[in-house]
């Protein structure tokens, strides 16, 4: 009788593939800080508010949307996107010298 779990990936090799999506996340999360520093030196000369509250409730409205298409689960989405945009809003308000 051949064993059930011969052909089962590894669970170390499991935990590097997470580990590497992991990596990926936080590259993207960098490219998305250096975005953010490109907004705010566009805001600031133009004396525009570092929330755009609207368009809050727009991005989480379609990252929602996606999310729903790939399966994802919406109250992890929502925590997921509030963190980040309000992670945004820190960044900038310290690039202004201001706090958040």
């Amino acid at each position: 009788m051949s064993d059930p779990h011969a052909e089962a990936p590894a669970l170390e090799e499991l935990r590097a593939k997470v580990d590497a999506i992991d990596h990926e996340l936080l590259r993207l999360l960098a490219r998305r800080s250096a975005v953010i520093e490109e907004i705010s030196a566009w805001k600031l000369p133009r004396a525009e508010p570092i929330q755009d509250v609207l368009r809050e409730r727009e991005l989480l409205e379609d990252r929602l949307a996606h999310a729903g298409r790939l399966g994802l689960e919406p109250s992890l989405v929502t925590a997921l996107f509030e963190l980040v945009l309000r992670a945004s809003r820190e960044q900038q308000a310290a690039l202004r010298g201001e706090r958040a």
